[in-house]
């Protein structure tokens, strides 16, 4: 006898962090199990949908949120932190300013909170560890921070697949039934008209 389904329930995750840190290849990788060499920058945001069964029978639909990581455009990544039950903050191990910098991780792990609803699950993700050998972020700074910010903290690679499954299987084991949207029919559309009438043409 087939097992039957509970309800599907939608959550909405927001990837931000520095451009070119890696985020879009994140979100790629994880949603479609695809990468692309010279994918283009993010203008304003971008869309992606997962769904995941977990062992239980629960059908979850994951809306996940790829922001612009410009400073130009960081001033919109606020609209898409409504409702959202999870940020995924990305740097990249290879470039030292995404992280330490005036716009790197950490300074948009302190934004998520300023900005976001309070039992929000924040998992830093720290990109292209297939290029170790190039490494300018310090692994022991990194998971001090995150020790004393009481984040989660992945390695992966976007481009291998490396560790980018268990970021996500790690956030739906940790995100409740009760920060599923609310009122999912019309999110996506609210913020694709929030971008358009701030003059983002994506």
């Amino acid at each position: 006898m087939a097992t039957r389904l509970k309800p599907k329930r939608k959550y909405k995750l927001v990837a931000v962090g520095s451009s070119g840190s890696g985020k879009s290849s994140i979100l790629l990788r994880y949603a479609r199990d695809e990468f692309e060499n010279d994918l283009l920058p993010t203008v304003g945001a971008a869309f992606f949908s997962k769904r995941v069964v977990s062992p239980e029978g629960e059908s979850r639909q994951f809306e996940l949120w790829d922001t612009a990581g410009q400073e130009r455009y960081r001033a919109l990544a606020a609209l898409y932190y409504r409702e959202a039950c999870a940020a995924v903050v990305v740097y990249d191990i290879t470039q030292r300013d995404t992280f330490y910098g005036s716009q790197g991780a950490m300074s948009w792990v302190s934004e998520v909170r300023q900005r976001s609803q309070e039992d929000i699950v924040i998992a830093l993700v720290g990109n292209k560890i297939d290029r170790d050998d190039l490494r300018e972020v310090q692994a022991g700074d990194v998971e001090a921070y995150a020790k004393s910010e009481g984040i989660l903290h992945f390695l992966a690679s976007a481009k291998t697949g490396d560790g980018v499954d268990g970021i996500f299987e790690t956030i739906a084991e940790m995100v409740p039934e009760q920060m599923a949207m609310s009122n999912d029919s019309g999110e996506a559309e609210s913020l694709r008209t929030a971008q358009r009438s701030s003059g983002c043409g994506c």
